[in-house]
């Protein structure tokens, strides 16, 4: 990045590495039955964009939501059914329904080969295991898998 500092590029790849080791530890089996990894570095740029993006559109959808609390002007309102979610939580439900797939095993190994993409699950998986406002929505306790210790952020 030849107009960052130095300062800027050091920074970049410091918060870009905590990315880097959290996709690379997700497996899944492959068609033989062995452990496959993420490639870490090789989605990096799709995992960062994925944990900003629904970062800042979650503040962005609470602008709005604080912008008409009764929800008439937006429509904010809750279908049957679904009472007992606080909006918050539906905000999250409805991000990982975007991702909601189902692949075999084979594809999937194919997928981890040859996309800069990490696979559906963990573009979900990832990104709210990141999120504070995720573990506060759905309460998650500390130190849970939904609510590590240590989350990736860069932005």
């Amino acid at each position: 990045m030849f107009w960052w500092t130095p300062a800027t590029e050091k920074t970049f790849t410091e918060k870009a590495q905590c990315f880097n080791e959290q996709y690379a530890n997700y497996t899944i089996k492959g068609p033989d039955g062995t452990d496959l990894h993420l490639d870490g570095p090789k989605t990096l740029g799709e995992n960062i964009a994925d944990n900003g993006g629904v970062k800042y559109a979650f503040r962005a959808w609470q602008s709005r939501l604080k912008a008409d609390p009764t929800g008439k002007k937006y429509k904010n309102f809750k279908l049957p059914g679904l009472e007992k979610y606080t909006p918050e939580q539906l905000f999250f439900i409805s991000h990982g329904k975007v991702w909601c797939s189902k692949e075999t095993p084979e594809y999937s190994a194919t997928l981890i080969n040859v996309d800069n993409h990490s696979l559906n699950k963990f573009r979900v998986l990832g990104s709210l295991q990141n999120s504070v406002e995720f573990a506060e929505a759905f309460k998650c306790a500390p130190r849970t898998r939904m609510n590590p210790e240590k989350k990736c952020s860069l932005w």
